[in-house]
């Protein structure tokens, strides 16, 4: 059984490429074969910063969340004052 190893750069142009027998050990690669992942790409980007039109949407959600949230605190809240609740062991 054969395996290889491929080095590409940035620009998916192939840089090298080494073959070697599973059953012979090469010291020259970084880890034994058996050590070794195959990954597919399915997408490539740049890394950026979102603008805040593009995450103006989520913001106003997640800020209507958190809004909501302290305002039914604060009910529950009141509610609590206003009763008297005794609990039977």
């Amino acid at each position: 059984m054969f395996s290889a190893i491929w080095k590409y750069t940035d620009k998916n142009e192939l840089l090298e490429e080494k073959k070697f027998d599973s059953a012979i050990t090469d010291t020259t690669l970084p880890a034994p074969p058996q050590d070794f992942r195959l990954l597919l790409l399915e997408d490539r980007r740049v890394a950026r910063t979102e603008t805040l039109a593009e995450v103006r949407e989520r913001i106003e959600k997640d800020l209507l969340v958190q809004e909501r949230e302290r305002l039914r605190k604060k009910w529950v809240d009141r509610l609590k004052g206003k009763a008297f609740v005794r609990t039977f062991q």
